[in-house]
Protein backbone atom coordinates (compact mmCIF):
# COMPACT_ATOMS: atom_id res chain seq x y z
CA UNK A 1 0.00 0.00 0.00
CA UNK A 2 1.31 3.53 -0.43
CA UNK A 3 0.96 5.09 3.20
CA UNK A 4 0.87 8.47 2.62
CA UNK A 5 2.03 9.07 -0.82
CA UNK A 6 -1.19 9.31 -3.74
CA UNK A 7 -1.34 9.31 -7.22
CA UNK A 8 -2.62 12.06 -9.65
CA UNK A 9 -3.48 11.30 -12.97
CA UNK A 10 -3.33 14.44 -14.88
CA UNK A 11 -3.76 16.71 -12.28
CA UNK A 12 -6.67 14.17 -10.55
CA UNK A 13 -6.60 12.41 -7.08
CA UNK A 14 -7.21 8.90 -8.18
CA UNK A 15 -8.29 6.00 -5.59
CA UNK A 16 -5.39 4.23 -3.92
CA UNK A 17 -3.95 0.96 -5.35
CA UNK A 18 -4.70 -2.30 -3.43
CA UNK A 19 -1.38 -3.60 -4.77
CA UNK A 20 1.28 -1.12 -6.13
CA UNK A 21 4.97 -2.31 -7.47
CA UNK A 22 7.43 0.35 -8.64
CA UNK A 23 10.45 -0.29 -10.99
CA UNK A 24 13.51 1.85 -11.62
CA UNK A 25 15.46 1.04 -15.02
CA UNK A 26 18.26 3.01 -16.75
CA UNK A 27 18.36 3.32 -20.23
CA UNK A 28 21.30 2.99 -22.03
CA UNK A 29 22.87 3.35 -25.47
CA UNK A 30 26.01 1.37 -25.93
CA UNK A 31 28.20 2.43 -29.15
CA UNK A 32 31.55 0.55 -30.17
CA UNK A 33 33.93 2.82 -31.24
CA UNK A 34 36.60 2.63 -34.25
CA UNK A 35 39.13 1.38 -31.82
CA UNK A 36 36.56 -1.35 -30.51
CA UNK A 37 35.90 0.10 -27.37
CA UNK A 38 32.37 0.55 -25.85
CA UNK A 39 30.96 3.31 -25.56
CA UNK A 40 28.26 3.99 -23.24
CA UNK A 41 25.33 6.94 -23.07
CA UNK A 42 23.10 6.84 -20.15
CA UNK A 43 20.03 8.36 -22.01
CA UNK A 44 17.85 8.63 -18.62
CA UNK A 45 18.72 7.50 -15.46
CA UNK A 46 16.22 5.36 -13.20
CA UNK A 47 13.03 5.45 -15.92
CA UNK A 48 9.89 4.46 -13.98
CA UNK A 49 7.27 1.69 -14.67
CA UNK A 50 4.47 1.23 -12.42
CA UNK A 51 2.09 -1.82 -11.98
CA UNK A 52 -1.46 -1.42 -9.67
CA UNK A 53 -4.21 -3.01 -9.26
CA UNK A 54 -7.32 -1.18 -7.99
CA UNK A 55 -10.59 -2.08 -6.51
CA UNK A 56 -12.95 0.48 -7.39
CA UNK A 57 -16.63 1.31 -7.88
CA UNK A 58 -17.89 1.59 -11.79
CA UNK A 59 -17.42 5.67 -11.51
CA UNK A 60 -13.98 5.35 -10.91
CA UNK A 61 -13.30 2.14 -13.97
CA UNK A 62 -14.38 4.36 -16.52
CA UNK A 63 -11.76 7.31 -15.28
CA UNK A 64 -8.96 4.38 -15.48
CA UNK A 65 -10.34 3.19 -18.98
CA UNK A 66 -10.08 6.51 -20.15
CA UNK A 67 -6.99 7.27 -19.46
CA UNK A 68 -6.04 4.34 -20.51
CA UNK A 69 -7.34 5.35 -23.78
CA UNK A 70 -4.85 8.71 -23.73
CA UNK A 71 -1.91 8.41 -25.85
CA UNK A 72 -0.23 10.14 -22.46
CA UNK A 73 -0.49 11.06 -19.19
CA UNK A 74 0.66 12.64 -16.57
CA UNK A 75 1.10 11.15 -13.47
CA UNK A 76 2.49 12.18 -9.97
CA UNK A 77 3.06 10.12 -6.97
CA UNK A 78 2.41 12.15 -3.71
CA UNK A 79 1.24 16.19 -3.76
CA UNK A 80 4.75 17.23 -3.86
CA UNK A 81 5.85 14.63 -6.24
CA UNK A 82 7.37 15.58 -9.85
CA UNK A 83 4.87 14.68 -12.49
CA UNK A 84 5.72 12.08 -15.23
CA UNK A 85 4.95 11.95 -18.70
CA UNK A 86 4.08 8.53 -19.70
CA UNK A 87 1.64 6.02 -21.08
CA UNK A 88 -1.38 4.44 -18.63
CA UNK A 89 -2.86 1.23 -19.97
CA UNK A 90 -5.48 -1.36 -18.64
CA UNK A 91 -4.16 -5.18 -18.78
CA UNK A 92 -7.81 -5.43 -17.62
CA UNK A 93 -10.69 -5.45 -15.49
CA UNK A 94 -13.50 -7.58 -14.40
CA UNK A 95 -16.13 -7.29 -11.54
CA UNK A 96 -16.54 -8.48 -8.52
CA UNK A 97 -19.77 -10.17 -7.27
CA UNK A 98 -21.32 -8.25 -4.12
CA UNK A 99 -19.77 -9.29 -0.29
CA UNK A 100 -21.57 -8.15 2.93
CA UNK A 101 -19.60 -5.70 3.25
CA UNK A 102 -19.79 -3.86 -0.50
CA UNK A 103 -22.97 -1.78 -1.00
CA UNK A 104 -22.06 -1.48 -5.14
CA UNK A 105 -20.23 -3.86 -7.16
CA UNK A 106 -16.68 -3.08 -7.08
CA UNK A 107 -14.07 -3.83 -10.12
CA UNK A 108 -10.39 -4.88 -9.98
CA UNK A 109 -8.98 -2.95 -12.52
CA UNK A 110 -4.92 -4.23 -13.66
CA UNK A 111 -3.20 -0.85 -14.82
CA UNK A 112 0.21 -0.45 -16.03
CA UNK A 113 1.99 3.16 -16.18
CA UNK A 114 5.82 3.23 -17.87
CA UNK A 115 7.35 6.65 -18.39
CA UNK A 116 8.96 7.81 -21.61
Amino acid sequence: MLGKDYIYVNGTLIPAPASFTINYDNVEDVNQSEAGTDRVAVTRLQKVALTMTFQVTEFWRQKLLVYGRESQVSLKIGASGTAMSGRFRISSDYLQPYSNMAKQPCWTVHATFNQV
